[in-house]
């Protein structure tokens, strides 16, 4: 009988060295699980974030893009009123130069009334 108890205590021991084993094991998967959870939670806050600054992006974006538009059909504007200047300065250009000529005719048909009736005669 003693035997059978020493055999006893020897399994119990044993199976209490096993237990305290797992219950380290169990121990050591539960804090994992909370870090992973941590990680987990972490990583979503993260998410949420870049989703917010991707859908702040795409509006301004979408206002840019239309800022875009109302200068470019003001610049259309301002370029289909510069081509009209652009045409009205060849105009001035030319009527210009008609002008020059013409100062110069004149300036020529007085040079030639002084030398014919001099520089005092009418």
């Amino acid at each position: 009988m003693t035997d059978d108890l020493g055999q006893f205590r020897v399994r119990q021991d044993m199976f209490d060295a096993r237990l305290t084993t797992l219950e380290d094991k169990v121990r050591i998967q539960a804090d994992m699980r909370a870090a992973m959870d941590s990680d987990l939670s972490d990583i979503k806050l993260e998410q949420r974030a870049q989703r917010g600054m991707l859908q702040a992006l795409g509006t301004t974006q979408s206002e840019q893009g239309a800022d875009i538009r109302v200068i470019k059909d003001r610049l259309t504007g301002v370029e289909g009123r510069l081509t009209g200047v652009e045409g009205r300065l060849g105009t001035v250009e030319s009527t210009l130069g008609n002008v020059q000529i013409g100062v110069q005719t004149i300036i020529a048909m007085l040079d030639r009334h002084i030398e014919d009736h001099g520089p005092g005669a009418e």
